[in-house]
């Protein structure tokens, strides 16, 4: 992603990663200035602490988080698996399996990282690793995956999910081993796993040894939510550069108050190899267990997440009523365009969404906010390199190719429509193919908020869904040049 405004571009890809705004680019611009001039008044080091600490503080402010949880920054979400990773090799005495729920949906890196390996062939703070080495110090454990969908790639149902995880939990907890079991909330493809209802049943297990961690990556969650899993003791994983749309590589662990205290009364050190990832000043200041890692600071990290942090801002002024039937127009929309394109098949027509959450109140969590869709040429699927292949053209200016053709056609293919990248899916249950998704990203609300004129709201809205109608139109005009796709 670009690490300036990509103004020109249509942009509902926010199930991936999003261009910065002008907006938020400028914010953090003056922030960086000001890091400068106080750094040249106070030193460095002080500086730069309290910038790091200012925006802890900022972040807990807009999603009302306890002032006694901390937040441990990471240059991604992978980042806080293995955060998570080295977390529990020291909480635990006892031999640790990692369940990961959703393992067909979350990054590609996440398992080794919960194994304790490198997961690329360079660290965090560029240090030469080799991917799929063990990070020293860190101890063999034992991964369960259990994959949304099956071998058929057909999605299974929360009561097949929820049995996996409950027999994977317990029969693992009646070996003697300490569980950390990694909950969805939501994938890159919208789904949750396990429910509530399993996660409150898996206490009833004797002598149960365990730590829920919630992937909540996506931050598709109002502070509600996160309050929620907070107070039940959960870890949650989320990023500034999924639905808020802040800068890529922008990542947090956010621990309760009371896993927080236990892990302050460990007196062991992280693992050694983590030297070569992290920071001290990236760790709560009062842990012990963090002492021996780098010295240094994380600039890059910082100024991504202020970015994210000042898209969340904007976003929560908008007032809450607004901000919800806002949501809900541009999400009905959406959905019933997908539908209504004969040429796009919806991932999610004939599913039921995997709940969590038994709210009767409106909120992200109880609604669909990313729609994937297969693409088809006269009633025929497109294959993986050819949904690869139009999600470039999509985002590019292809005008060349339509020379000749009516103005509307060539301004059509000229404007260059950003979406959320393929992943691929199977479709029906022997064809590998593709989807594509659109999202609705924070800015979608955010940027039509002006002047508090609420007629104007609307139309903003309204504008922006004139631009999910342009990229369909794109993705049709696309298809009407097959020779393109190859």
């Amino acid at each position: 992603m670009s690490p300036v405004s990509k103004a020109e571009a249509f942009t509902f890809a926010s199930s991936t990663a999003t261009s910065v705004s002008n907006f938020a680019f400028d914010k953090t611009d003056k922030a960086r200035t000001i890091l400068i001039q106080n750094s040249l008044k106070k030193g460095l080091k002080d500086a730069t602490i309290e910038f790091s600490e200012s925006l802890k503080n900022s972040l807990r402010k807009a999603l009302k988080i306890n002032d006694e949880c901390q937040i441990i920054f990471s240059p991604s979400g992978t980042d806080s698996a293995l955060q998570i990773a080295a977390i529990t090799q020291i909480v635990s005495n006892k031999e640790i399996t990692h369940v990961l729920v959703a393992s067909d949906e979350t990054g590609s890196g996440v398992p080794a990282a919960l194994m304790g390996c490198h997961f690329e062939n360079t660290s965090a703070l560029n240090y030469p690793v080799k991917k799929g080495d063990k990070i020293k110090g860190f101890r063999d454990v034992d991964l369960i995956k259990i994959p949304l969908r099956d071998e058929k790639g057909e999605l299974k149902s929360s009561k097949q999910l929820d049995e996996e995880v409950f027999n994977a939990v317990s029969q693992t907890n009646a070996l003697g081993r300490h569980v950390v079991l990694h909950a969805m909330d939501q994938s890159k493809l919208g789904y949750q796993s396990p429910s509530a209802s399993t996660l409150q049943n898996l206490k009833t297990l004797n002598n149960l040894s365990m730590q829920i961690i919630v992937d909540g990556s996506q931050l598709r969650l109002d502070p509600k939510d996160i309050q929620n899993y907070l107070n039940k003791g959960y870890i949650i994983t989320i990023t500034g550069s999924k639905y808020f749309t802040g800068p890529p590589y922008s990542g947090a662990l956010i621990v309760p108050k009371n896993v927080s205290k236990s892990i302050n009364a460990v007196k062991n050190t992280l693992p050694e190899g983590l030297t070569n990832y992290y920071n001290h000043s990236d760790w709560p200041k009062a842990w012990y267990c963090s002492k021996k890692l780098s010295e240094g600071f994380n600039y890059g990290s910082y100024m991504r997440w202020n970015a994210a942090i000042v898209e969340m801002d904007r976003y929560y002024k908008t007032p809450i009523l607004y901000r919800n039937l806002g949501i809900e127009m541009f999400c009905n929309f959406v959905e019933d365009s997908i539908k209504d394109a004969t040429f796009l098949k919806p991932l999610f027509e004939d599913e039921t969404k995997i709940n969590t959450y038994n709210s009767e109140a409106f909120g992200l969590r109880n609604i669909r906010t990313i729609f994937p869709f297969f693409i088809l040429k006269n009633g025929t699927v497109l294959n993986v390199d050819e949904v690869k292949k139009l999600y470039t053209l999509l985002n590019s200016d292809i005008s060349h190719h339509f020379d000749g053709s009516a103005l509307e056609i060539v301004r059509l293919a000229a404007q260059k429509c950003h979406i959320g990248q393929a992943v691929n899916v199977k479709y029906g249950t022997d064809f590998q193919s593709a989807v594509l998704r659109i999202s609705l990203g924070a800015r979608v609300i955010s940027e039509s908020w002006v002047n508090r004129d609420i007629s104007l709201y609307f139309r903003n809205i309204e504008s922006q869904m004139n631009e999910i109608t342009v990229i369909i139109k794109k993705i049709e005009l696309i298809l009407s040049k097959p020779e393109m796709l190859k």
